[in-house]
Parts: structure tokens; C-alpha cells; sequence
């Protein structure tokens, strides 16, 4: 039971310092109930939506930036068959 709890209190602190923005040693001085409260609020709720919306981004540019390389390589192929320049 005291080995749970010191790895709920453990992680609890990983997850305040990883997504908080918090430094780790005042991460282990937050009380859990404060760290829950602050996961489990609107503003953070609101930081994950913003992040997970910047990801997305990021890999639909991906995609597209896949999908250019994919159509040059395409077309490099073609005009060696009908011989180059």
C-alpha cells in the first residue's frame, strides 16, 4: 500500500514537472490534491486541446510535405522512362 502511494506521489510529480511547467523538487512539495485539482482544470484542459490542435498541424504539414516528395519522385520516374531532358 506505501509503495503505491509513493509511486502515485512520484509520478504525480513527473506529471507536474513534464506538463506543468513546474521544477521537480517543488513538484514533490505540491500537495496531490493540488496536482489533481490543476489537471483537472479548464485551463488545462483548455492547454491540452491547444496542444493536441498544434500536433495535428504539424502532421497534416508532414503529410503534405510526404505527399510533394512522393509526386517529384513520381514524376522523376516518368521522365526517365520517356528518356530525360
Amino acid at each position: 500500500m506505501r509503495k503505491h502511494f509513493q509511486d502515485g506521489l512520484i509520478n504525480q510529480a513527473a506529471d507536474l514537472a513534464l506538463h506543468g511547467n513546474t521544477a521537480l523538487p517543488l513538484a514533490h512539495q505540491t500537495f496531490m490534491s493540488d496536482a489533481v485539482d490543476f489537471f483537472e482544470s479548464g485551463a488545462f484542459g483548455n492547454f491540452r486541446k491547444e496542444r493536441e490542435g498544434a500536433h495535428k498541424i504539424a502532421i497534416a504539414n508532414l503529410l503534405r510535405i510526404d505527399g510533394v516528395v512522393k509526386a517529384i519522385g513520381s514524376l522523376g520516374k516518368l521522365i526517365a522512362k520517356r528518356g530525360g531532358f
